[in-house]
């Protein structure tokens, strides 16, 4: 009979990681993320949820956090071991996809979606500060101004 051995990730561990995919998922779409790997919407959207058993595969993880931009998973995983990433001074460069008019457009109107959110919370209010309903969704708004921002100078090859 095989012993059983304890694994040395903790419960709290994979929860964290669990929930750093969920971010990672949140920031770039699950619609996004899953035309980009080739994979259903609903599929990778289980992967960020909290109840679903099973951690995100490794290739569609790596091909996440290319299309973010920051390895936060890895960037996790690392901590949990002892270690700290570093960025090369060059960046690794990825083929980019090829930026279009409606690209700018979309950035523009993300933009336009923040500033909207941010007078509306502005209106009325007389120098009193934003409640946290406002906050919210101004954050949502501007947490996809800066998705829409970095998807275009990803597509740039910046």
């Amino acid at each position: 009979m095989k012993e059983l051995l304890l694994r040395p990730s903790s419960d709290r561990h994979r929860r964290d990681v669990q929930s750093r995919i969920g971010t990672l998922v949140d920031q770039i779409g699950a619609g996004e993320l899953a035309l980009a790997v080739g994979k259903q919407s609903p599929v990778i959207s289980k992967y960020a949820s909290a109840a679903y058993p099973h951690q995100m595969p490794v290739d569609i993880l790596l091909d996440a956090e290319i299309r973010h931009g920051y390895p936060l998973v890895t960037e996790l995983l690392a901590d949990i071991q002892g270690y700290a990433l570093t960025r090369k001074e060059q960046p690794l460069v990825i083929d980019h996809v090829p930026v279009s008019d409606s690209d700018v457009l979309g950035v523009m109107e993300e933009i336009g979606q923040l500033v909207a959110a941010y007078n509306a919370a502005k209106a009325g209010k007389a120098g009193k500060p934003f409640d946290l309903r406002d906050l919210q969704l101004i954050g949502r708004e501007g947490h996809d101004a800066i998705v829409s921002i970095s998807a275009l100078l990803r597509g740039l090859g910046l």
